[in-house]
């Protein structure tokens, strides 16, 4: 009976955690619907950060995406899944890339449609987190998911595949940062 116990209430903790958001100061840890803007132009204002949170011993910069009408900060962003220290590579110095609204809108999207990728939490083998933060007046609300390699290879072929056409530097960056990731396959 105490394992009944047990389990119920470690299912109504999940539950009670994916389904409201928690807070970081001027940040909000959300799941992936509290991401999603109801306006094209708002993606404009976005930023995705993703950083190697796997074992520590090698340098592997973040990579950060910002909006047309924002910067990427790296510091713009509190960890929603694990210890601060498991994001040390974000002291490197990011590589980073600016994308139009409609861009982030349609990765998005591309997320909208993998389930696996939607819950904010940490894969078993996760070596990849990534954050999607969208600004809300003088706050933020950030989901994170963390990756193992299969997942981190597919969410970074969907930012690959939400490129406008004759994105070349945007393309060239997302590629190689992807191989330093995970590699070619």
């Amino acid at each position: 009976m105490a394992s009944k116990a047990v389990a119920l209430t470690c299912s109504a903790f999940v539950a009670v955690a994916f389904a409201s958001s928690w807070s970081f100061g001027a940040q909000s840890c959300v799941g992936f619907a509290g991401i999603v803007a109801g306006a094209t132009s708002q993606y404009d204002s976005y930023q995705i950060k993703f950083t190697w949170v796997g074992e520590q011993t090698k340098t592997k910069k973040t990579c950060g995406v910002a909006g047309s009408l924002t910067t990427f900060s790296a510091a713009s962003f509190q960890p929603c899944l694990l210890p601060a220290s498991r994001y040390a590579n974000d002291q490197a110095g990011p590589e980073t890339i600016t994308l139009s609204g409609s861009e982030i809108e349609r990765f998005i999207n591309k997320l909208n449609a993998r389930p696996e990728l939607q819950v904010p939490s940490v894969t078993e083998g996760g070596v990849l987190s990534w954050q999607i933060r969208r600004p809300v007046g003088s706050d933020s609300q950030v989901f994170e998911h963390v990756s193992n390699e299969v997942g981190a290879r597919t969410v970074l072929l969907l930012l690959l595949e939400s490129l406008d056409p004759g994105s070349t530097v945007e393309e060239e960056t997302i590629i190689r940062v992807k191989r330093v990731f995970v590699g070619d396959l």
